[in-house]
């Protein structure tokens, strides 16, 4: 079922609709009309707002570097570069599945979002440890990102279907495969 033509269609347009995120994410034009003109045909003119933060930056970027602790050794990294605060890319996506895989694979259940959440920034909370997340490679994939953006990561997960948070739990979801890339 891995090659089901609709399923891979859905599985592009969700990665159409993740690099439309992305691009959103990292452009230095008018936000306003970035988002119109996904939706505008093409050749429709629109004028900046002079209200986002982009129209009203002077220039500067600010950027705020995570906590470093040298006492933690990062298990899995992203290949791509990303960082805090960039957009979850399909690297990402993959790393974050292979983790949940191999969830299912050692527990035979999923966790809460929150306690993925957790596992991927790297924390040994009770909710982690008592389940033993931090022994499964792919704990502390994310560590460099911060806390807010490894939960806001679950929400694009869920967005793109590849996982299932319906149960209270985080399950694979109905693409999940296609984004792990088959190594299930």
């Amino acid at each position: 079922m891995a090659g089901d033509p609709s399923r891979i269609r859905a599985a592009q347009l969700m990665d159409s609709r993740l690099d439309a995120m992305s691009a959103y994410c990292e452009t230095r034009r008018c936000l306003r009309r970035t988002i119109l003109a996904m939706f505008d045909p093409p050749g429709t003119r629109r004028d900046d707002c002079s209200n986002c933060s982009n129209c009203q930056a002077d220039g500067r970027e600010i950027v705020k570097q995570p906590a470093s602790n040298p006492y933690r050794r990062r298990r899995t990294a992203p290949e791509t570069g990303e960082g805090q605060g960039e957009p979850m890319g399909r690297e990402s996506i993959r790393i974050a599945c292979r983790y949940i895989a191999n969830i299912q694979r050692e527990l035979g259940h999923g966790v809460r979002p929150s306690v993925l959440a957790a596992a991927l920034h790297g924390s040994t909370r009770r909710s982690v440890t008592e389940q033993g997340l931090e022994l499964i490679d792919g704990h502390g994939a994310f560590s460099a990102r911060s806390r807010p953006a490894v939960r806001n990561m679950i929400g694009t997960l869920e967005a793109i279907q590849a996982i299932d948070t319906g149960t209270g739990l985080v399950e694979p979801g109905p693409l999940f495969d296609i984004y792990l890339g088959g190594d299930r």
